[in-house]
């Protein structure tokens, strides 16, 4: 945080632009202009990154969410569950695809730090899995995350044959 704030405070007292910045102090323009951007984070966020509880990767991510109180608990709660980058993206992703009503967790719109947590994880878990088997995964849970289903795609005869085989099931 104190890197960012540097840049920000050379590039307000010499007017300088962030490619500018970049040029002398050796840096790419993406990395100033992603540090610049920590700046804008709340105070208590900032303060998380400087102690080291959150990298700047999830001071980054946390950009993506409204400002405010909501960014702030949603940071406490990386903090405090020791969410991977990943995983605060996609907790992020979910949040609003459930408050928009679309995407995997449709309906489910998280009430608490649990259930934002375990959003969190299915989505991981989504991810994983597609990567895994190589196609796209869903999963769909009760509001207690205790039953559901996994949803795996298949797109013609032999994808679903070789996902059938992945997961070590005959099916000649």
């Amino acid at each position: 945080m104190d890197r960012a704030w540097a840049l920000r405070k050379l590039g307000e007292r010499f007017g300088l632009t962030q490619s500018q910045l970049a040029e002398r102090v050796g840096l790419e323009r993406s990395s100033v202009a992603n540090l610049i951007r920590l700046t804008e984070l709340e105070p208590e966020i900032a303060g998380m990154i400087a102690d080291q509880r959150l990298t700047a990767g999830h001071g980054k991510a946390l950009l993506g969410a409204p400002a405010g109180t909501a960014r702030v608990a949603l940071a406490r709660k990386a903090a405090e569950f020791e969410m991977s980058v990943r995983s605060l993206e996609n907790l992020i992703q979910t949040g609003d695809a459930a408050e928009s009503g679309a995407g995997v967790f449709k309906g489910q719109q998280p009430t608490n730090t649990k259930d934002e947590a375990r959003l969190a994880v299915l989505a991981d878990l989504q991810r994983q899995i597609g990567q895994q088997l190589g196609t796209k995964v869903n999963i769909v849970t009760d509001r207690r995350g205790k039953r559901g289903r996994i949803i795996m795609e298949f797109y013609g005869l032999d994808h679903f044959d070789s996902l059938m085989s992945r997961l070590g099931v005959k099916t000649h």
